[in-house]
């Protein structure tokens, strides 16, 4: 998209914002126009919280102040897409919005830590939490961000990946030789199983397996089911490869700084508020998901306990792979803070990828 495209779609979403507001509001109070945008729709659960959650909070805090936000919304990819989130924010496209950093492996490394070390955790309102953590506690997590002129406000997940078949898998050695369809750094996740990954993304799913050429699908099931994909893989498999971050909402930090105090700490304590948000929904979506789909025919079981042990000892390092992938930033400190912070909220990681 031309970015003078972006600038007549950013003056009619203002025009429009304009002819809502009421006169005497504008005059007893001030306006600041804010353009809130991401590159996927709002029925992605971490996109929309940020209309549901972020934007109320942040209208909440300043109730009582003299400032009220007059938002540009242009969610679903009016501005820009999956490629282009990290420079949507940065370059000022958008003053908020979500970045993906599963989409920016080179400009974000550190940020993809989880996908480099699998069936670490389920819980994902933890991982949220304590991704969000670390980036307060090691200065490079950070730095991602304000490098790239962005203030990171809050992070964003998705639930526990599974497998998704044609047919049922009911043992580690029936992974032999299946193709599944796998987005990105997805296919990290079948590393030593015999199985293939294709790159394909979550719209695709349906027709790769319906015409043949996967078998079935990595994947979640708050993904799964608004794409209908149980209809052509009516078996899942639970298998529990973990949860994952895949980055969170920011604001461009000249935006951010030309802001007054008030409406900093709102929009600051709004993130907060969005993160907590994403992983408690995203769970109980999860669980509905998958009794919304077992209604309509879908066969559920779990991996036994043996095989899922034999897939992640069979694994290669890939930690220490992505580590050797990133010798310019500090991925070996962000992996062992990752797992100690993992087991010492209780979980059990079921590798230990920072001593593979």
């Amino acid at each position: 998209m031309s970015d003078m495209t972006r600038r007549k779609i950013l003056k009619q979403i203002g025009a429009a914002a304009v002819a809502l507001a009421a006169p005497s509001v504008a005059r007893a109070q001030q306006s600041i126009r804010i353009t809130i945008a991401s590159s996927h729709p709002l029925g992605n659960i971490f996109i929309g919280m940020m209309k549901s959650v972020f934007q109320t909070e942040v209208e909440k805090r300043l109730a009582p102040t003299k400032y009220r936000v007059q938002w540009r919304e242009a969610y679903g990819g009016t501005l820009y897409k999956f490629q282009e989130t990290l420079k949507a924010v940065k370059d000022g496209i958008t003053d908020i919005g979500w970045v993906g950093s599963l989409f920016e492996p080179s400009s974000m490394p550190l940020q993809n830590v989880t996908y480099f070390s699998p069936f670490a955790t389920d819980n994902l309102p933890l991982l949220i939490s304590t991704m969000d953590a670390l980036h307060q506690q090691i200065p490079a997590m950070m730095q991602t961000w304000d490098g790239n002129n962005m203030v990171y406000l809050g992070g964003s997940g998705v639930e526990s990946y599974h497998l998704w078949t044609a047919q049922p898998i009911r043992t580690f050695a029936d992974l032999k030789g299946k193709k599944f369809s796998t987005p990105g750094a997805v296919a990290t996740f079948l590393q030593g199983t015999g199985a293939v990954a294709v790159n394909s993304p979550i719209p695709q799913f349906y027709t790769d397996i319906q015409s043949g050429v996967t078998d079935g699908a990595v994947s979640f099931p708050t993904a799964i089911l608004p794409m209908r994909v149980y209809e052509v893989a009516p078996h899942l498999t639970r298998v529990g490869m973990g949860a994952q971050y895949i980055g969170g909402i920011a604001i461009n930090k000249s935006v951010f700084n030309g802001l007054p105090p008030e409406v900093q700490t709102a929009i600051r304590e709004a993130g907060r508020m969005y993160a907590t948000a994403v992983g408690r929904e995203t769970m109980a979506r999860s669980d509905a998901a998958v009794a919304e789909m077992a209604k309509v025919g879908l066969k559920v079981s779990t991996l036994p306990a043996e095989d899922r042990q034999r897939w992640i000892d069979t694994m290669p390092n890939v930690a220490g792979e992505w580590i050797k992938n990133n010798p310019k930033v500090p991925a070996r400190e962000v992996l062992n803070a990752w797992m100690n912070a993992l087991r010492a909220a209780g979980e059990k990681p079921g590798r230990a990828w920072d001593k593979a």
